[in-house]
């Protein structure tokens, strides 16, 4: 059996990182996903507010271990509104616990910045802005300025899939217009963000990174897999 397979960890709301998921994964037929979840809904329940239910964490790791994974992705951005600390300690805890490697969005996200040579970013976000704003705040302590946010105003956790890709992309706009950065995040992994990256990428002249596909490419640089056949997604597998 050639099939190469990975785990992922989404939240009960999410109704976008499968189908992100699998969308990368049309370039790369011979490896699989396989999914489990964790609660996670509404404005925020199912999770503690200051961390992660870990109860939660590893039953869904078990029962993806039975598939015979290589690796776990936790595709979330909690780890960034938590200050990335306890993203680290939970990967670095499975690892020694179970053997496999787990990666996390929150974690990529810094990599990906690193790896293209940002510094001054944006961050789109459903979140409403005072939210926004303070999770973009967290990227300081990791070495990046944050320049520019913009949210929309949601607390659903479900309601963050309703958004559309015309509304993500005016607010992108307005947001480089305004700060001139040089990315920006589209920061949800319930947010329907992939098909609006290449086009905005060539609209602006600057990376503009979706956070479900983001996890994606965490999975594919740890599992060591060229990216690039992906990169007409966007410049985060083409560049990063």
């Amino acid at each position: 059996m050639t099939e190469r397979a990975f785990g992922v960890i989404v939240p009960s709301s999410n109704r976008v990182v499968e189908r992100t998921t699998e969308k990368v994964l049309a370039y790369f037929p011979d490896l699989a996903a396989c999914y489990s979840r964790i609660p996670l809904f509404g404005a925020g329940g199912g999770q503690p507010s200051d961390g992660y239910n870990v109860a939660s964490l590893d039953s869904a790791i078990e029962l993806l271990s039975h598939a015979q994974i290589e690796l776990i992705c936790w595709n979330g951005t909690k780890g960034a509104g938590l200050g990335f600390t306890p993203d680290r300690d939970f990967c670095d805890a499975i690892k020694a616990r179970t053997g496999l490697p787990m990666v996390s969005t929150a974690l990529a996200t810094l990599e990906v910045l690193k790896r293209l040579g940002v510094k001054r970013f944006g961050m789109v976000s459903p979140l409403p802005q005072e939210n926004v704003e303070a999770m973009a705040g967290n990227f300081v302590a990791q070495g990046f300025e944050p320049v520019g946010a913009k949210g929309m105003g949601h607390t659903d956790n479900f309601a963050f899939s309703e958004v559309t890709p015309e509304e993500i992309a005016t607010a992108a706009r307005a947001l480089f217009e305004e700060s001139r950065p040089e990315a920006i995040l589209l920061f949800n992994t319930n947010l329907r963000g992939l098909s609006s990256s290449a086009p905005l990428e060539a609209e602006l002249g600057i990376p503009v990174i979706d956070s479900a596909a983001t996890g994606v490419w965490a999975v594919l640089d740890a599992m060591g897999i060229d990216r690039t056949p992906a990169a007409p997604l966007g410049r985060l597998f083409g560049e990063a």
